[in-house]
């Protein structure tokens, strides 16, 4: 049932009050979006959000938000872990690096390790993910210094 005097925006904040949602603190660059990148009359804002209830946030005490940069979009993708990723048991942290974006082949890593890990976990997969495109990157450097 709407009511006309009430606004779509009262509609949802409404709706987080109800459900005891909080709005779950963003690690990284603090924008999520991008309008004008380059520009003198560039504007960033933060539009992407996660939000937990009171309870899941007890259960999941260690949770993080995390915001990866993205160069080829006006939006930053976010990711929720509730584990730190893992590697082999050692903790580390992925680094992506963009001149990757420019060789041929990195569609075929990414889709091949996707399709490999389907019966994982969304945190597993990319873990893998993140495992084959660091070790095909560290292959790309290694012919790259032979051929210079």
């Amino acid at each position: 049932m709407a009511f006309p005097h009430v606004t779509l925006i009262e509609h949802c904040t409404n709706a987080v009050s109800d459900c005891d949602l909080t709005d779950i603190h963003l690690d990284g660059y603090p924008f999520t979006w991008v309008k004008s990148r380059g520009t003198p009359h560039v504007i960033e804002e933060r539009l992407d959000r996660a939000m937990a209830s009171t309870d899941w946030l007890l259960m999941y005490p260690d949770v993080k938000l995390r915001n990866l940069i993205s160069s080829h979009s006006d939006h930053s993708p976010i990711l929720l872990q509730n584990s730190p990723m893992t590697s082999n048991g050692n903790t580390y942290s992925f680094r992506f690096e963009n001149i990757w974006l420019k060789e041929d082949d990195i569609e075929e890593v990414v889709t091949d390790s996707w399709q490999d890990s389907r019966e994982l976990e969304i945190n597993n997969r990319m873990s893998q993910c993140g495992d084959r495109l660091q070790e095909w990157g560290r292959r790309k450097r290694m012919r790259f210094k032979q051929e210079v």
